[in-house]
């Protein structure tokens, strides 16, 4: 007699990806508001958030929390991801990550919403 295994346990399991808040909060340049809102967003340890990498991180939390991720989120990122004091940011690394970052507010909020003022003669 041949025993039938059950589907959900012959799947092979996922790797443990516990919550490790507080590695999160104690990288450079982040603390626990912003562990709290990468996890909200599916990214749970220092590990997860170096591998997916500043620029993804900013468009999951950007997709997610609005405008209220700014810019600078995407510096922040940087920095926790490698470890350095703010100040050893390059103005050139800055204005890489700043350009990704205005490309995924153009992909995500749309054309730019300033108004332009329109002169009536």
């Amino acid at each position: 007699m041949t025993r039938a295994t059950n589907p959900v346990k012959a799947r092979p399991e996922k790797k443990s990806s516990a919550t490790d808040l507080k590695g999160l909060a104690a990288l450079p340049s982040l603390g626990k508001a912003s562990a709290d809102l990468l996890v909200d967003v599916g990214i749970t340890t220092p590990a997860m958030l170096r591998k997916i990498g500043a620029e993804e991180a900013w468009r999951r939390l950007r997709f997610a929390h609005g405008k209220r991720v700014t810019v600078t989120w995407i510096y922040a990122l940087d920095i926790a991801i490698r470890g350095i004091h703010w100040k050893e940011l390059s103005e050139t690394r800055a204005a890489k990550l700043k350009a990704a970052a205005e490309a995924v507010k153009a992909e995500i909020d749309g054309p730019s919403s300033k108004r332009t003022k329109v002169r009536n003669s």
